[in-house]
């Protein structure tokens, strides 16, 4: 039975593996659970029954479910494209009218379920026959649906027919990951062209090498991922990424040497990169202060215009991946919260800058928070390279920055906009800004709706007494759906409180 949970982990985590056994083997269980539960939910009941409960699992049921699984997510050269396309764009069969109307009612079903955590903590709101807690926008649709992404990751890993070292996107089922495959991503319609040209180049050059792949399940081999990124003026910007194992500073120096020859001498010379950059790093993910990225060719940023403010893009920016939708979403923003010439926005987690900056004309003064130093040179960055003067960005936690700095803001009248990761925002960042009593009027805005987002709103919003300790609490008013990702399920929400 450990045998086969151990080939179901899913996010069990370093630590759990260096522990104890007792608790690997519960991590395991855990995560064999999950993957039922992932991809079994539309046969099985939500909970199991009694019976079910009293029933042990043997190991030729799991076996047998495994199988199942091994079939349904089997790839192969014949249907290798069909199964990208499903995973990665599972929605481009439709006419975009109809993704837009998928996209609406999924938004209903999360604002459902929310409506009802709502009640739960006391809030009240008018009586709405699809049980919706606020009114909801028709979906913001994208100008563009086709070669939209302005960045794409690609993976290295052995493809359907063999291959060891092909670039693309993975595929296949997380609860058997010696069957994951890589796919080419030439027949996805969301990549720019460009970007699947210097992908294809990248894998020409480490087919060619004799440094193996690196396999994230196993972490052994050299070759990791290959992050693109573009402008709206074509320009090309590729990072590396490599896990050095034991090379010595001189091999590492031959390999970084290889690749610049390769795109800027060599067959790749053809992708006309703009920057190409080089990142060494050990873990599944590096920042720049665990492993900083080496320009070995190129200028050193690339630089998009959104609403008329230029912006720089550095190797690890968080920058929207549909510019066009992006200037959109921020002009919503703007309607959403009516800045006036007296406001001061706070804006939390504000990556680069990029929505304080395109307001900053309106306001009083800009005031943006981000636990990521690289964003905040950005952000600081491109406030002088537009000469904006009423604006300042500083680095940290938001929970932490937030009571700190209250009293700067006792007498000014304030608006907010929170932009945080799928992860959310800190619940004590949460009761934080409710402290700011002088805030009218705060923008939430989230990418993944269904997840933790939910329970910063019910945060905001929830009116026990208890509650009331950290500060009056907002009214959620309205909803407004973004078409950030066309040919997905996926969507941005904004959602505007008032108090």
């Amino acid at each position: 039975m450990d045998t086969l949970l151990a080939r179901l982990v899913v996010g069990v985590t370093r630590g759990e593996l260096s522990c104890g056994k007792t608790r690997l083997q519960r991590s395991l269980r855990t995560a064999a659970r999950r993957v039922v539960r992932l991809f079994d939910k539309d046969n099985a009941p939500d909970e199991p029954s009694p019976a079910e409960l009293k029933q042990p699992k043997t190991k030729e049921n799991d076996e047998a479910r495994l199988e199942r699984l091994r079939k349904k997510f089997h790839v192969d050269e014949e249907n290798k494209f069909d199964k990208l396309a499903h995973s990665v764009t599972p929605l481009w069969r439709h006419p975009y009218k109809k993704q837009l109307m998928f996209k609406y009612q999924d938004v209903c079903k999360q604002l459902q379920c929310l409506g009802q955590k709502l009640r739960k903590v006391e809030v009240a709101f008018p009586a709405d026959p699809k049980g919706l807690p606020c009114p909801v926008r028709p979906v913001l649709p994208s100008p563009i649906i086709e070669g939209y992404r302005n960045k794409d990751e690609f993976s290295v890993r052995q493809g359907p027919n063999g291959e060891p070292k092909t670039v693309g996107f993975l595929v296949g089922s997380p609860a058997d990951l010696d069957r994951v495959v890589c796919v080419s991503p030439e027949h996805i319609i969301v990549c720019k062209d460009s970007h699947k040209q210097v992908a294809k180049s990248f894998q020409e050059y480490i087919q060619h090498s004799p440094l193996p792949g690196c396999y994230e399940s196993n972490f052994q081999g050299y070759w990791k991922h290959l992050v693109v990124r573009s402008n709206s003026a074509g320009q090309l910007m590729a990072i590396v990424i490599m896990h050095p194992q034991q090379l010595t500073p001189e091999e590492l120096s031959r390999e970084k040497q290889g690749l610049m020859e390769h795109f800027v001498r060599g067959p790749g010379r053809e992708c006309s990169l703009s920057s190409l950059y080089f990142q060494a790093c050990r873990h599944s993910r590096c920042t720049h202060d665990q492993a900083p990225f080496e320009l070995l060719h190129g200028q050193p940023h690339l630089e998009e215009t959104l609403g008329g403010v230029r912006f720089r893009i550095s190797p690890e920016s968080f920058f929207q991946v549909n510019s066009p939708v992006a200037t959109y979403m921020y002009d919503a923003v703007r309607q959403l919260l009516r800045p006036t010439p007296q406001d001061t926005l706070l804006d939390v987690c504000c990556g680069t800058g990029t929505i304080g900056l395109t307001l900053a004309s309106q306001l009083h003064s800009v005031f943006g928070m981000d636990v990521s130093a690289q964003a905040i040179d950005d952000a600081n960055y491109n406030a002088q390279l537009n000469g904006i003067s009423n604006a300042q960005y500083q680095v940290g936690r938001a929970e932490v920055l937030l009571p700190k700095i209250r009293h700067q803001f006792v007498a000014e009248e304030l608006c907010a906009v929170v932009n945080p990761g799928r992860g959310g925002l800190n619940t004590r960042a949460v009761r934080a800004l409710r402290e700011y009593k002088q805030i009218k009027r705060l923008v939430y805005i989230s990418c993944k709706p269904e997840g933790a987002a939910t329970d910063n709103v019910v945060e905001l919003c929830d009116r026990r007494p208890k509650a009331h300790k950290v500060g009056p609490p907002f009214r959620l008013q309205l909803a407004c759906p973004v078409d950030m990702f066309p040919q997905t399920r996926h969507c941005e929400l904004l959602f505007l409180f008032v108090r």
